[in-house]
Formats: structure tokens, sequence, C-alpha cells
């Protein structure tokens, strides 16, 4: 019934993920960026695929199943495509806003990041748990929407998946507007990406552009 396997609920992360893959074809269309076909060609087309097969089995009467494939599908989509757009934004090569940001977060919060990370490491057990955390951000999304789906909450998970696309658009445009490498210590491996954007050796849209690298101030 293609009634069931157009859900509209659906639409508003689908205008999102279309957002940002525009983004990246006309950077590529209209700049000097290249596509890393080889590279993302195959993971775009599973996605795609997972996408279709979602919308088949929602079609077919499986509306969990296919709505959490397609969901899934759409997730994985949103964070493949949001590290692309920011890297092809560092390009602008604004002006760095360290010092800004850090002199804001003593005024605001009197908080020192550099001092208060410092301290967290001393602390062995304290400094796993949070890296535990924060790296469970890495799974965290697709469990909830496996369980919101999985319990029929569709309408929740669609929203969720909207908001977290969102959130992603809102924080590559602050990004892009406040360009920063973020204060010490660094514990992810992104400096190369964001200097390579920035001064113009990083031009390929591919795998190096898949860090991420949009961080803490």
């Amino acid at each position: 019934d293609w009634r069931l396997a157009i859900a509209p609920a659906v639409l508003p992360a689908w205008c999102v993920a279309g957002l940002m893959a525009a983004f990246v074809t006309l950077a590529v269309a209209l700049t000097s960026f290249t596509y890393d076909a080889a590279y993302l060609n195959a993971p775009i087309a599973s996605l795609l695929l997972l996408a279709l097969i979602g919308i088949a089995l929602r079609g077919a009467g499986y509306v969990r199943i296919g709505s959490g494939c397609e969901a899934l599908a759409l997730f994985s989509g949103l964070s493949m495509a949001a590290p692309l757009c920011a890297a092809i934004l560092a390009s602008t090569n604004l002006p760095l806003t360290d010092a800004m940001l850090e002199r804001w977060d003593r005024q605001l919060f009197g908080l020192n990041r550099t001092e208060m990370a410092l301290w967290v490491m001393q602390r062995d057990l304290l400094f796993s748990g949070v890296q535990f955390v924060y790296h469970s951000l890495i799974v965290q999304p697709s469990i909830l929407l496996a369980v919101l789906f999985a319990t029929g909450m569709e309408g929740r998970g669609w929203r969720l998946l909207f908001a977290w696309g969102l959130t992603l658009v809102l924080s590559i445009i602050v990004f892009a507007l406040m360009p920063a490498l973020g204060s010490p210590p660094i514990f992810l491996d992104y400096l190369d990406t964001l200097n390579g954007a920035r001064d113009g050796t990083l031009r390929v849209v591919g795998r190096e552009m898949l860090t991420g690298i949009i961080t803490f101030p």
C-alpha cells in the first residue's frame, strides 16, 4: 500500500538530508573540491538501498521494521553528510575564535576547560568514565531509534531524527561563522582535517573529511 510506504512524518528529516547533500554537490560542482567516488559511492548506495527496503517493507505492512530501516539509513546518512559539510565550510578560512570562546567560558560559566580537563585526566577512574560516556554517543541514537520504532512510537522516532539533523545543521552554521581549533588538551584526531580545509591542502570530499572537525571551545 503506497499510503503506508510514504510516511509524511519522515519528510522533514529527508529535507535536512537533502539540504546537506545538495550543499556538498554544489561545492564539488562549483568550487575546487573534488569527489572521491571510489570511497563514497558504495556506502551512499548502501544507505539508499536500505532506505528503499525500509519504504518497501512499510508499504507491505511491516511498518515498524520498515520505518526502523529507513530511520537507520537516514541517521547514518546525516552522520556522514555533516562532517563533509563542516570541512567544506571550514575552507572559508575565517579567523579562529578560540580566544573569544575561552573568554566567554570564563565570563559566562567561570569555566576553564583546560584546567578542568587536566583535573579529570589525573583521576583515572573518572577519566575512563567520562570517555565511556562521550564515546557512547556513537551508539546511543541508533539504540534509541531502534527502541522507539520497535515499540511503535514512530512519531517520536521521526521527530528525534529531524531534531538530530536540525541540530547538526545549526552546529555546522555556528562552526562556519566561529571556527575554532578547540582548547587543549585535544583528545580527537581532527586538526589535520581542519587545518587542511582551511589552508587549501584538503580539497577531496572523501575519507579524510569524515573525521568531523567541530569540537569544544
